[in-house]
């Protein structure tokens, strides 16, 4: 089988796979660009304390009276903040908060975002349910013949 899938690859013309590999270096070159510069890509930019309105997203890890504690992630390390607002969020909620350093720890959210944690989960296995639906619909028509490695249609 494996020397089926050898000649197979002998035949794929040059030029595809030069194509091929050098889409997949630009794909990489993308990747890496992206994470080097993944804080200036947000709506208002990287995160400084000295700037007095921030924007960004984080998940809840503790709750108090008053206020509640974001982590959020960069790519160096955690930081807690301190959000104060009187949103109703949940250990393990991913929040979005737009708002002003009130001290250089402390944040007074004007707007607060909450995607619920059982979302996330929820959205997943609606998803691989979907997809168990569509490859029965996909296999009631088709078949796969695996030592040609071809799709056919049935009849």
């Amino acid at each position: 089988m494996l020397h089926k899938l050898y000649d197979y690859i002998k035949k794929i013309s040059k030029n595809r796979i030069l194509s091929l590999i050098i889409l997949l270096i630009i794909l990489g070159s993308l990747f890496i660009y992206y994470a080097e510069n993944f804080p200036q890509h947000g709506q208002y930019g990287e995160i400084n304390k000295s700037n007095k309105f921030v924007a960004f997203s984080g998940e809840v890890t503790a709750i108090y009276e008053d206020y509640f504690v974001l982590t959020y992630y960069n790519q160096i390390k955690n930081h807690d903040i301190n959000v104060k607002s009187t949103t109703n969020v949940s250990l393990g909620d991913t929040v979005q908060i737009q708002g002003y350093f009130i001290s250089p720890n402390t944040i007074q959210a004007n707007i607060v975002v909450v995607s619920n944690s059982w979302d996330k989960s929820f959205v997943f296995y609606r998803s691989v349910f979907g997809l168990l639906i569509l490859l029965i619909i996909f296999f009631r028509y088709w078949r796969f013949i695996l030592n040609k490695f071809l799709f056919v249609r049935r009849i």
